[in-house]
């Protein structure tokens, strides 16, 4: 009887944190990297027009960047979903990238930085795929 009154309190917790939006997409309340996200995108969006400006603030990219990370795994693990080889691939090489990029110069810098900031989009896309989110 316990047990059951333990599932069933879970059932309604859960049920409380999910429900359906207007355009019949879940939305789940406490995403933490969902508000990230347009920030990231706009900021992609800069360094690809001009690669140097990462190479004028690396820490400060790098710190955006796990911080995006860090918060889609949280998202990911709370809400259930499992992992798989392909994001762990995925977001294993966008760490990749930042180490790379910290060695590398000219040309070489600005093919790796081209490189990252496609892996981070996407790594966001596959953020929101999973989580059942639209741009």
């Amino acid at each position: 009887m316990l047990t059951q009154s333990l599932t069933l309190a879970t059932l309604i917790t859960l049920a409380a944190c999910t429900g359906v939006g207007r355009d019949g997409q879940l939305e789940r309340a406490g995403m933490q990297a969902t508000p990230l996200i347009p920030a990231m995108s706009r900021h992609l969006d800069s360094v690809a027009a001009t690669p140097a400006m990462l190479q004028q603030d690396p820490p400060d990219h790098a710190q955006r960047v796990h911080q995006l990370m860090a918060a889609m795994h949280a998202d990911l693990m709370r809400i259930g979903v499992p992992s798989d080889p392909a994001y762990e691939a995925l977001a294993d090489s966008t760490v990749s990238d930042l180490k790379a990029m910290e060695r590398a110069s000219g040309a070489e810098y600005d093919r790796l930085a081209a490189a990252h900031i496609e892996h981070v989009r996407r790594l966001m896309a596959a953020y929101e795929s999973k989580t059942g989110q639209r741009r």
